[in-house]
Formats: structure tokens, sequence, C-alpha cells
């Protein structure tokens, strides 16, 4: 069964969407302030530079899957991996694993 969502009634500013492209330029004028003035940086150039000691306080981590015993890889089936791919082609369906299986 369908579902009819009430669409809000936009004035003609929010309809051209001048709100949010003012606020997307801020952003953009706030990065470029900094880098000018600040000198700090919003890109790492990643062979040269790398996060080993000095991890940023945004920097969440990233997902790794834990071995077992045996060194075979565990997958707990946490559905990190299908949240985090972008192009959502990961698609998760928690089960057993054989112990005899040779790819897992």
């Amino acid at each position: 069964m369908a579902i009819t969502v009430q669409r809000p009634n936009l004035n003609w500013r929010e309809r051209m969407f001048l709100p949010a492209i003012a606020a997307g330029l801020l952003i953009t004028l706030k990065h470029f302030k900094n880098m000018i003035f600040r000198r700090t940086k919003v890109t790492m150039e990643y062979p040269e530079e790398k996060w080993d000691a000095n991890l940023p306080e945004h920097y969440r981590g990233a997902p790794a899957l834990v071995r077992d015993t045996d060194g075979r890889v565990r997958c707990v089936a946490c559905q990190l991996c299908e949240f985090i791919c972008p192009p959502r082609a990961i698609k998760i369906i928690p089960g057993e694993i054989s112990k005899t299986d040779r790819f897992a």
C-alpha cells in the first residue's frame, strides 16, 4: 500500500535553494579563511604523511575483522561493512561457517 506524504508549501526563496547555497558558500569561505590565515590543512598527502601517533579528534577508527584461534577471519555479522559501503554493494547474511571451509 502506498503512503502519500504531504509536501510543505515553500516560498519563492526556499524554492530557489538560496539558503542552502548560502550555507554551503559560508562553509567554503570558512575553510578558505582557515587555510590562508591559520595554515591549517584540509587534505593530507598520504604516502609522505601518515596519522601514526597524532590522530585527529574526529577520527573514529577503521573497521577491522578479528581472527579466531585458527587464524581464520571471524566475522560477527555486525553489519558495519554493509553500512559503510558507499554504493551499497555489500549484503551480509549472518550464518555459521564450517570448520572445513577453506575460504573462511
